[in-house]
């Protein structure tokens, strides 16, 4: 979840300001703990800090949406999306950086570390 979250923050700051004020409301108790546990002292930062929050709050929310689907087909729809959006913010990444888009749904659960460079 870490990269996703570094990526929409460098591809898509506004995106990465609005998760990150809706989970500083959401989860005030989590932004509380995560401010006392990455201190500057162990070597971390604000931005450590803002990311972390960010990362854990999608992924409460991810494992919220699995909980609560009712059905098999939802659970597939669900992990589908997530598929394509992790493919699209990689293939984002990947074209910033001057390579070509070579991501899909379908080839990203099976592709390799080798594939991505």
């Amino acid at each position: 979840m870490h990269p996703i979250v570094y990526s929409i923050q460098n591809i898509n700051h506004v995106l990465f300001e609005n998760l990150l004020s809706e989970a500083k409301n959401d989860f005030s108790k989590l932004w509380a703990e995560i401010q006392n546990t990455y201190t500057d002292k162990k070597g971390f930062n604000e931005n450590d800090r803002v990311n972390e929050l960010v990362t854990q709050a999608l992924a409460r929310y991810i494992h919220n949406g699995f909980k609560n689907a009712h059905n098999r087909y939802t659970v597939k729809t669900l992990i589908r999306q997530a598929f394509n959006h992790i493919a699209k913010i990689l293939n984002r990444v990947i074209e910033r950086v001057g390579g070509k888009a070579i991501i899909t749904p379908e080839n990203l659960p099976k592709m390799s570390l080798k594939e991505f460079s």
